[in-house]
């Protein structure tokens, strides 16, 4: 019985026991539990602390180019630790924010290693101002982790209070106190960590630095801020004289808008000696870092800008302006335009400046633009400004009407009627001038085609002039550009058509030669007479394109003719222009195209203006004697209307000589005016007549058009007549139709 009794005694007692030791139990988990969470919200508060000053770090930094070794180190430790337990960091976050604060983290990552491989220029980006919403996410996480960790050591210090023993509470309330003090120091021992690797970062950044607080006064600055003002700032004041005093006021409200996250403000100072000799330029930034646990109040980096100032300037200068007149320069002249407002341009071009240049040398022909230059400023009104565009070519803009315009154009060639005095001699020099006027209708772009037109026509009309744009100018030039468009998609087969004219024996009046010529019939222009569009297609390039379909329609139609029993003997002459023989290939198409018509050399005659013959030389001399020696004949046409002298044509493999009619009209024009017969000789005729048979040429005579003419031609000795007298051009078919001489005949002898 006794033993039972003892029995129930422990058993009652053991309970009790049994029962405490469990609630202890559950009760120390609880807290160790508790704690465990403590300190992983303080863990999470550090790592929030510490990727907010990695952010701070990266984005501080202006070029990492200038990063010298330790601030290098330190930046790419910045770098590495925002990719480590961002998780951590950010678990106190709401998902959708945590999410956000992460991609901004990873971009940021992005961004700050292509900055230092050298990837990016850090001036392009405002990654601070980009981040202000992560760093706003972090400061929250460190705050809501700490939170969190209070939270958890109040759970911790109930669950101990709830124990029914003072063990545990006493337990409790001991690990309590373990868990504050270890997460007290870990919480200051990171911010200290922080706050030096943050100083320590101000001090290394090749810019001074402050940091001004609520109260304006400055609670940092670097040391180079003493070395780089003379003085250390005490606050807002000290900084302000920096800004230049249109700026003053920006600066002072931007460090008076407290927390406002604005973009940061760049302002510029200028510091002037003492003396006034001297100038020194600074660039000012200012960064809204109130709210960040790590700086409380505004950044201020000063970074002294006076040789990039300066150099930007030059730069600035020498793209504005041309660096051996001194003069604005063509985008200069396009800036000052682009306004609409109503000017009038004179476009200036020195006439035979080349030949000054390769006569002289570039060192005196520089010297005469100069002196040009300063000779046309001092007649510049006091509203007009000269630019150089190139070259040998001016403009001077000025808002006076056109008429003024005009007289200060004048002013300017007056200018040049005295020879230049240089160090090699004295020269001469001429200008042409086109002028036009701009209203509301015209763009700049506009101004520019109109007076180019005018000092077009003025150089073509032969220098030393002024031509101001007026309506038949403007529509001539209009017309022109028309027809070089049209030219540049014609299709020669759809609008152009050969016709011919015969050239006859000026005593059979039998056909010798058919002369081969293009007519331009366009569908939307009509009409273009030969002596525009050939020109127009010099210029557009495709007049070797069309020359050659000039020479195959004629050969083709040649031996078309033959083929029905005309033109037997009698050959086919094509106008050539300089550029087919300057291809240095001309023989040989004329060889292939003889060829595939089944044609002979003899049975084509190959004609260039004389101008085109006199100028020829080295590659277009080559291919005249190469065609000569093939066989073919060659003609000068035009003759009388350019400066040939004997000596050059006899330089040349000519077999015809093709008096221009305008030569022809005013002979006759000046006998009928002192009362001569029109059938009397020619003596001048007479006198080309010789100059052919001096070199073994053949004289055509062109634009014979009466009775009288011919039979005055006949009798000076020209031996070969062409005009409307005998036929105007033909298509092929009238010309196999009209019965005229064309079957077989004794050629003459130079076209044999």
């Amino acid at each position: 019985m006794a033993s039972l009794r003892r029995r129930q005694l422990v058993s009652r007692l053991i309970r009790p026991i049994v029962v405490f030791v469990a609630a202890l139990v559950l009760c120390l988990a609880g807290v160790v539990i508790l704690t465990l969470e403590a300190l992983e919200e303080r863990k999470s508060a550090v790592a929030a602390a510490d990727l907010q000053l990695a952010v701070l770090t990266v984005v501080s930094v202006e070029d990492a180019s200038k990063l010298d070794a330790l601030r290098r180190s330190r930046f790419e430790e910045a770098v590495d630790a925002l990719d480590v337990d961002v998780g951590s960091a950010l678990h106190a976050l709401e998902p959708a924010e945590g999410e956000r604060a992460h991609q901004q983290l990873v971009e940021l990552e992005m961004y700050a290693r292509q900055l230092a491989d050298g990837e990016v220029d850090a001036g392009a980006s405002d990654q601070l101002t980009r981040n202000q919403s992560l760093l706003e996410s972090l400061r929250r996480a460190s705050v809501d982790a700490a939170d969190h960790a209070s939270t958890a050591e109040q759970g911790a210090a109930a669950a101990a209070i709830g124990g029914v023993v003072l063990l545990g509470l006493a337990m409790g309330a001991a690990l309590r106190s373990h868990t504050r003090a270890k997460a007290s120091e870990l919480t200051a021992e990171a911010n200290r960590s922080a706050a030096d690797r943050f100083g320590a970062l101000l001090e290394e950044i090749p810019m001074a630095t402050a940091v001004v607080n609520e109260d304006d006064s400055i609670t940092y600055a670097s040391a180079s801020m003493a070395s780089l003002l003379g003085d250390v700032p005490r606050d807002i004041a000290d900084l302000k004289v920096l800004a230049t005093p249109d700026e003053r006021e920006d600066l002072a409200v931007h460090l008076k808008t407290r927390g406002a996250k604005r973009v940061p403000l760049d302002v510029h100072s200028q510091m002037i000696s003492e003396d006034n000799r001297s100038t020194r330029e600074f660039r000012i930034r200012v960064t809204d870092l109130t709210a960040d646990p790590l700086v409380h109040g505004f950044l201020v980096g000063v970074s002294e800008i006076t040789i990039e100032g300066r150099s930007r300037r030059q730069l600035e200068y020498l793209a504005g302006h041309d660096q051996l007149t001194g003069l604005p320069n063509r985008r200069s002249m396009m800036a000052s335009l682009a306004d609409d407002q109503p000017v009038s341009l004179l476009m200036i071009d020195l006439d035979g400046f080349k030949q000054t240049n390769d006569a002289l040398g570039h060192g005196a022909g520089d010297e005469l633009l100069r002196a040009v230059v300063n000779r046309f400023q001092q007649q510049l009104t006091a509203d007009a400004t000269m630019y150089r565009l190139g070259g040998d070519e001016f403009a001077v803009v000025t808002t006076g009407e056109l008429d003024e315009a005009e007289d200060m154009a004048q002013r300017l060639l007056a200018t040049l009627e005295s020879p230049v005095k240089l160090n090699v001699g004295f020269e001469r020099a001429a200008a042409s001038i086109g002028v036009a006027r701009r209203d509301w209708r015209h763009s700049e772009l506009s101004l520019l085609r109109r007076a180019d037109i005018a000092l077009y026509d003025a150089k073509h009309g032969g220098g030393g002039r002024i031509r101001v744009l007026d309506g038949d100018l403007e529509s001539a030039a209009v017309f022109t550009a028309d027809v070089t468009r049209a030219l540049e998609t014609v299709s020669f087969d759809q609008e152009f058509q050969l016709v011919f004219q015969p050239i006859v024996d000026s005593r059979t009046h039998q056909t010798v030669l058919v002369e081969a010529l293009a007519r331009w019939i366009s569908p939307s222009l009509g009409f273009i007479p030969p002596d525009q569009f050939i020109t127009m297609a010099e210029q557009s390039g495709r007049i070797v394109e069309l020359g050659e379909w000039v020479l195959d329609q004629a050969l083709s139609t040649l031996s078309w003719l033959r083929s029905r029993g005309a033109a037997v003997g009698t050959p086919v002459s094509v106008n050539v222009s300089p550029y087919q023989l300057m291809t240095g290939s001309f023989a040989d198409v004329v060889e292939r195209a003889l060829s595939k018509h089944g044609l002979q050399p003899s049975d084509l005659v190959v004609e260039l203006t004389e101008s085109a013959l006199v100028s020829s030389e080295g590659r277009t001399l080559d291919q005249l004697s190469a065609l000569r020696s093939n066989g073919c004949a060659i003609a000068c046409d035009d003759f009388g209307s350019g400066y040939s002298n004997l000596g050059q044509l006899l330089r040349l493999p000519l077999s015809l000589l093709k008096v221009d009619r305008q030569l022809l009209m005013a002979l006759s024009d000046m006998r009928e005016q002192v009362g001569g017969s029109t059938e009397q000789p020619c003596q001048v005729m007479g006198a080309i007549a010789s100059i052919g048979g001096a070199i073994g040429a053949d004289v055509v005579a062109e634009g014979v058009e009466t009775e009288a003419q011919s039979i005055s031609l006949r009798d000076s000795g020209v031996d070969l007549l062409q005009g409307y007298y005998f036929s105007r051009p033909v298509d092929a078919q009238a010309l196999l139709e009209s019965g005229r001489a064309l079957i077989s005949q004794e050629p003459t002898q130079n076209l044999a």
